[in-house]
């Protein structure tokens, strides 16, 4: 095959598809796992998400699918990683760190005895 310019060009365009068609898988993935965390929230969890993202007024009568719908354009794009944490990862957020002592434990008898 001849290098020339209009076979560069070719390549290009041939990749550049390649990367938008999997950027578009990628979004379209983490748009189910958004849905999937959200359908995991109760519906006070959508009310308070919603409040928080979309200043509109919530019917108090609306159901758990219209909320999602409802919520998910208002969403915006930083906060859809934190989301999806808090649905699946519940104990990031009650992460603690146990720190060492150096320090001589007590034997048998003194705890015994105390």
């Amino acid at each position: 095959m001849k290098i020339n310019s209009a076979n560069i060009v070719k390549e290009i365009e041939e990749i550049s598809e390649k990367s938008e068609k999997s950027e578009e898988s990628q979004e379209s993935q983490q748009e189910l796992t958004l849905l999937h965390a959200l359908s995991k929230h109760s519906v006070s969890g959508l009310k308070d998400l919603k409040k928080e993202f979309d200043p509109t007024p919530i019917d108090p009568k609306a159901k758990k699918p219209d909320l999602i719908n409802e919520l998910l354009p208002s969403i915006p794009k930083e906060s859809i990683n934190a989301i999806i944490d808090k649905a699946f990862n519940p104990k990031i957020r009650y992460t603690a760190y146990i720190a060492s002592f150096d320090a001589d434990l007590p034997d048998g008898e003194a705890i015994v005895e105390f």
